[in-house]
């Protein structure tokens, strides 16, 4: 699989991409796991939506999210929108367990951390 990296176009968005995948190594081969599902059509509309995903991790935030948290979200984005392309024929689930998450990034910790995300979201 080629690096995801060389696909942005401006130096802000290698730069973010970089430094999403030094805290996360895995992130790379996740990414690129999730850009290989889907057509040539949709893999440019996947960039879009990796930036979107890269800013939400970086950005910050109104409360306390650790980095695993911050991953999560990431990782909600970016594999939302795989779920929606595929339109129900492979479920958030399927999407994730395709993907070689770390250990503790587990179906309910992601459930979890979205959960956190609403209702902090909704108090803020």
């Amino acid at each position: 699989m080629a690096k995801l990296k060389h696909q942005f176009r401006s130096k802000e968005e290698n730069t973010a991409y970089e430094g999403l995948v030094l805290s996360w190594p895995c992130a790379d081969e996740i990414s690129c796991k999730l850009y290989s599902l889907l057509s040539a059509e949709k893999q440019k509309e996947m960039l879009p939506v990796l930036q979107s995903a890269i800013a939400a991790y970086h950005q910050p935030y109104p409360f306390y999210m650790n980095d695993w948290e911050r991953f999560a979200v990431f990782l909600i984005i970016a594999v939302n929108f795989v779920a929606q392309v595929y339109e129900g024929k492979m479920s958030f689930s399927e999407i994730i367990d395709s993907c070689s998450l770390p250990r503790k990034m587990t179906q309910v910790f992601i459930e979890d951390t979205a959960k956190k995300l609403c209702m902090e979201l909704q108090h803020a």
